[in-house]
């Protein structure tokens, strides 16, 4: 459920990353349009690459309630190009959650794939690796992130507040969740109408702003310690 995985939707191929990824994953986090929604800048590729190197190896690291984070390569089957990333890992916030997050490069912005990619990934955690709950937060100045939440289900339950000073720049994000029981009730209904499904080879309460091109890129980018005080993006 967590190494060598392969999900397949219309478009998309999603798979683990490999060590030869790293030139098309630079080419994304290169992006300053990408790494600003982490209120990150762009990295030398010498830094970038041990980084990239310990998150490929760290897909066995991972089990169904201790994720330590868990990002796949999305292949765009029509150009065979590396489009971005969507995973499953920490919540910043608080950790003991599992949150979703993706994160595009600006080549495949406003094409729907942020939300194949998310669904895709939604299901593999709620039917094999059997999550109970899936959270994400959404920066408030960036609608689109919002969006691709709302389209696969996720529902949105406030506006996050008075955070520690080390998670600043996550102030006013929108938190979104989903448990495994409103997942089954939408399978039929919602989640259906978008696209075929894939296949597999603090203190928090207020209002919502919405999110993210970068959809978490938070979440990535100091997933693999890009980012220094967060963890963690179309």
């Amino acid at each position: 459920m967590f190494e060598n995985v392969h999900l397949e939707t219309e478009r998309l191929l999603i798979r683990q990353y490999a060590i030869d990824d790293l030139d098309g994953f630079y080419d994304i986090v290169s992006q300053e349009e990408v790494v600003k929604w982490v209120g990150e800048t762009v990295r030398p590729k010498d830094e970038i690459a041990p980084r990239f190197k310990k998150m490929v190896e760290s897909y066995g690291l991972n089990r169904p309630d201790d994720i330590v984070r868990f990002s796949l390569a999305v292949m765009h089957k029509a150009d065979g190009r590396l489009a971005g990333w969507v995973g499953l890992g920490p919540l910043p916030i608080n950790t003991t959650e599992t949150e979703i997050y993706y994160g595009f490069s600006q080549d495949y912005w406003g094409q729907g794939i942020a939300t194949e990619a998310a669904d895709a990934m939604l299901q593999h955690g709620f039917e094999t690796i059997g999550l109970d709950r899936i959270v994400a937060i959404t920066l408030p100045d960036n609608p689109a992130s919002a969006k691709v939440l709302e389209k696969i289900g996720m529902k949105f339950r406030w506006t996050v507040h008075d955070l520690p000073p080390d998670l600043a720049l996550l102030e006013g994000v929108g938190y979104f969740s989903l448990t495994k029981k409103e997942y089954n009730q939408g399978q039929d209904s919602t989640k259906s109408a978008i696209f075929p499904q894939a296949s597999c080879a603090g203190r928090i309460p207020r209002s919502l702003p919405s999110s993210a091109r970068a959809g978490t890129l938070h979440a990535l980018m100091t997933d693999i310690k890009i980012a220094t005080s967060l963890r963690s993006s179309q």
